[in-house]
């Protein structure tokens, strides 16, 4: 990104902070929220013993952005937290739409895969990966079937991290 912007062209970076994500609604299964503790427990084990470092890249966007030459401009963190409880008001469209974009089929596919992977190596049985994605998936449609349909009530948390820098001159 930095090579392919302008001279003092800005760049920004925007990564989610997983471990800060958490989405409540009535109705939840209590053993869904314990199978994503554990994913995020065997997640972080996987990526320790893989030698990643950090599987929260969000903690590493300032110092990526300066090893690439960019002078840093701004960082800040989105809180992420959108509530939505019926009838939804015009304002809430955007939040509704927003909660539907995050769960796409290939925006899922890719967190899922990732997080799979980690949690495997990090220890989480194969069949208590298979029984969160079932739980989550019946949750997502659940949620997307209210979402569309005006009924659904909950509170989403998904922390960005919101990263932007501006190319010198002399890059």
């Amino acid at each position: 990104m930095a090579r392919l912007t302008k001279e003092e062209g800005r760049v920004a970076l925007i990564e989610p902070d997983l471990s800060g994500e958490s989405i409540t609604s009535d109705g939840l299964p209590p053993e869904l929220k314990e199978l994503v503790a554990t994913r995020l427990r065997a997640a972080t084990s996987g990526v320790r013993r893989l030698g990643l470092g950090s599987w929260d890249v969000s903690q590493k966007l300032e110092s990526l952005l300066l090893q690439e030459g960019l002078a840093l401009e701004h960082t800040h963190t989105l809180q992420g937290v959108m509530s939505l409880t019926p009838p939804y008001t015009q304002e809430d469209d955007l939040l509704v739409q927003a909660l539907l974009s995050w769960e796409s089929e290939s925006q899922v596919e890719a967190e899922a895969s990732t997080l799979r992977w980690l949690a495997s190596e990090g220890g989480m049985l194969v069949e208590e990966i298979e029984r969160l994605e079932r739980l989550e998936r019946e949750a997502r449609k659940s949620r997307s079937r209210g979402l569309r349909a005006g009924t659904w009530t909950g509170t989403v948390r998904r922390p960005m991290a919101v990263v932007v820098g501006r190319r010198r001159a002399s890059l």
